[in-house]
C-alpha cells in the first residue's frame, strides 16, 4: 500500500469545507422560488466534495479512485454554478468566488493524484 500524505489531504479538505461554508452562506433562496430545487441540488453536491476527500484517507482506499470522484463532483458543481449564473439565481460575484474555490480544491486534488501516480511509477520501476 502506498504511503498517504494526510497533511495534503487535510489542506484539500479544509479548502473544500471553506467552499461548502461559503456556498451555504451565499445561497439562501426563498423556498417558493422557481430555482429553490437547483440551489438544493447544488448544496447537496458541494457536500460530497469534502466527504470524498475524507474517504480518500481511509486505509484500504485507492487514493486516486476516490479523488477522481472528487474531481467529477467539482466539474458537476462548476456546471451547475454556470447554470445559476445564466439564470441569474446567484450574484455573478458570488459565483465567480465559488468557481475560484472549486478550482483551488481541484488543483490540490490533482496534485494528490499526481503524487500517487508518481509513487506507483517508482514502485513499478523497482520491479
Amino acid at each position: 500500500m502506498l504511503k498517504k500524505k494526510p497533511e495534503k489531504a487535510l489542506e484539500a479538505w479544509e479548502k473544500a469545507m471553506d467552499l461548502v461554508t461559503y456556498l451555504y452562506k451565499e445561497s439562501v433562496v426563498d423556498q417558493s422560488s422557481n430555482h429553490a430545487d437547483l440551489i438544493a441540488y447544488i448544496r447537496e453536491r458541494v457536500l460530497k466534495i469534502p466527504l470524498s476527500i475524507e474517504l480518500s484517507t481511509f486505509e484500504n482506499c485507492i487514493l486516486s479512485d476516490q479523488l477522481e470522484s472528487t474531481r467529477r463532483e467539482c466539474a458537476l458543481l462548476h456546471t451547475c454554478l454556470m447554470l445559476t449564473k445564466d439564470l441569474g439565481v446567484l450574484e455573478a460575484e458570488v459565483i465567480d468566488t465559488l468557481i475560484e474555490r472549486i478550482e483551488t480544491v481541484n488543483e490540490l486534488v490533482s496534485s494528490l493524484i499526481e503524487e500517487e501516480e508518481n509513487e506507483w511509477d517508482k514502485l513499478l520501476l523497482r520491479i
